[in-house]
């Protein structure tokens, strides 16, 4: 029986780069470099990190310098917001890079997760990665273990910082020290002596606002007056919208307070913030800064946009007011028989508008609500009788009105003021929609002649045309 023998048949090619075991080709070689904040010391380990990689690339002749992706005052929980390392990665899976050389696990990535799943698609891909630090290069057989663990360390030292910072925060926040991002409130700012002050002229656009919207405008119609007025939004932009508005008419801090820890972080490794809604202590400094808005006005418009939350909820209505123009009587004309709102319908081949309920028409066959049309022309004529009725006894009101300015809310003293002076002008002649806009709370329609005028300081007045 022959002797068996058994030859070794080395490998020729490499089996995580695909090329033969001896080539001599380059290999394609970029740095990455991170830092975490925008910190002076910071800055300069960027640069230095920077420079590094870049001599030490170079200095290489078996290698060929591929460029250096950066990321600047980044956070290295995810990725997501890290450009510099997305275009790195991409770069590589494109076949354009072949190595890819940092300082440390940490610089890569603190997340655990994301930091194995990136090396894992590279490795797919034939791209190597070599920490320095750690001395790890992730084709070797023992790199992913001990990239694992390091990457844990990583993350956790990232929890504890972050941790860290959020105790900080809290702690800042129940001292009372108040800080915030001046470039999204406006008509305040940091003083030279980092306190905060008014922007007088920034401030006038913020009075505005809350004297419209008390005036009865909606924060939609505001936005579109002060983007008509030509006016940057709190963002920079050439274009209001009213949730901004709105977001504006509830901000404490026009009042001079602030309330501290309205969101908080869910999750470290994300930065997802949720809005505080009783999950984590918030703290309320009263007279923290000078106010642009009166107390007593910014809580009238407060009142309001409760008022007017409970009004849509009551007739089940997505929004209050339809349009931008000036009309008193958008959504708030109101079915007496049914309870739903009425919208302004016309026949133009007759030239005629009227309001009709909503829910007049059949539904799935079934017959609607069969109250009468309203014209257009008796709601008008409606609301100025029942205008001019209260400037007639004007006298007999002014006991309720004074009543409330000296004991109701801050909305209800407003209204009393306000109608105090407005019935001191003439009787009407024709409809203002400025004055029905600021007035009128609902018209209730009874009929094609009947209807009753509810004006917002609690005065009915019914009216037959």
């Amino acid at each position: 029986m022959a002797q068996r023998k058994v030859t070794a048949i080395p490998a020729t090619i490499n089996k995580f780069t695909a090329t033969p075991v001896n080539s001599r080709k380059k290999r394609r070689v970029a740095g990455y470099a991170r830092v975490s904040t925008d910190h002076e010391d910071q800055v300069t380990s960027y640069a230095a990190q920077v420079d590094y990689y870049t001599n030490y690339i170079k200095g290489r002749e078996d290698w060929e310098f591929a460029g250096i992706y950066t990321d600047e005052g980044i956070s290295a929980t995810n990725t997501k917001k890290r450009d510099g390392f997305k275009r790195m990665v991409a770069d590589a899976l494109a076949g354009k890079i072949d190595l890819i050389i940092t300082k440390s696990v940490s610089r890569f990535a603190r997340n655990t997760v994301d930091s194995l799943t990136t090396i894992r698609k590279l490795k797919e891909h034939n791209v190597e990665c070599y920490f320095e630090k750690e001395n790890i290069w992730t084709f070797d057989s023992k790199g992913e273990l001990l990239l694992t663990i390091m990457s844990s360390l990583a993350q956790e030292e990232s929890r504890s910082i972050s941790e860290n910072v959020t105790w900080g925060h809290r702690k800042r926040f129940a001292d009372g020290k108040v800080s915030f991002a001046y470039s999204r409130v406006l008509g305040l700012e940091k003083g030279p002596d980092g306190n905060i002050v008014v922007n007088q002229e920034q401030a006038k656009i913020v009075k505005l606002i809350f004297r419209r919207f008390l005036e009865g405008m909606t924060p939609h119609s505001i936005a579109v007056e002060l983007t008509e007025m030509g006016i940057k939004s709190p963002g920079g932009k050439d274009k209001w919208n009213g949730a901004t508005v709105r977001r504006m008419l509830s901000n404490e801090k026009y009042k001079g307070d602030a309330l501290l820890q309205k969101e908080f972080t869910v999750d470290y490794l994300q930065k997802k913030a949720k809005k505080n809604e009783g999950e984590v202590p918030q703290y309320y400094v009263e007279g923290n800064h000078e106010a642009i808005i009166p107390k007593e006005q910014w809580e009238a418009a407060q009142l309001e946009l409760e008022r007017r939350d409970s009004y849509m909820q009551e007739l089940g209505l997505t929004f209050y007011g339809y349009g931008s123009e000036v009309n008193p009587f958008s959504c708030r004309v109101v079915c007496g028989k049914c309870g739903a709102v009425c919208g302004k319908k016309s026949w133009k081949s007759r030239g005629v508008e009227f309001w009709q309920c909503n829910n007049r028409s059949k539904n799935h066959g079934v017959k609607g609500c069969a109250s009468e049309n309203l014209p257009h022309e008796n709601l008008l004529k409606g609301f100025i009788t029942a205008w001019n009725q209260i400037v007639a006894k004007r006298e007999q009101y002014l006991p309720k009105w004074e009543k409330n300015k000296k004991d109701g809310n801050p909305l209800e003293r407003l209204r009393a003021e306000q109608m105090i002076g407005l019935t001191l002008q003439p009787p009407l002649t024709k409809m203002l929609p400025e004055l029905g806009q600021m007035v009128l709370e609902r018209v209730i329609v009874q009929g094609k002649e009947i209807m009753v005028i509810r004006f917002l300081d609690g005065t009915e007045i019914k009216v037959r045309i």
